[in-house]
């Protein structure tokens, strides 16, 4: 999970299927999500990851919007670069 303070270790976007994974989010989220991962390991599942957690929420929300944008189907691969969205932290 990269934040606004790592925006310059992004790689440029490659054509292949290596695509870099590195995700900006806010700092607090970044945070928080660091601290409940912190707290499974030490009070629930001392082999959780920061990854495997991001990897669950990622896919129950694309489940989610796949469902209800897309009639459960998966969306279409992405030819090109993602447009950008807003810049965080404004």
């Amino acid at each position: 999970m990269t934040t606004q303070a790592d925006l310059g270790q992004e790689q440029q976007h490659p054509s292949a299927t290596n695509r870099p994974r590195a995700l900006k989010v806010s700092p607090e989220l970044a945070d928080q999500a660091r601290a409940c991962v912190d707290f499974i390991q030490a009070h629930v599942n001392h082999r959780q990851t920061l990854t495997a957690w991001v990897e669950d929420a990622v896919r129950t929300k694309l489940e989610a919007d796949m469902a209800r944008y897309n009639n459960g189907q998966p969306f279409p691969k992405l030819d090109g670069i993602l447009r950008p969205g807003r810049r965080l932290g404004g």
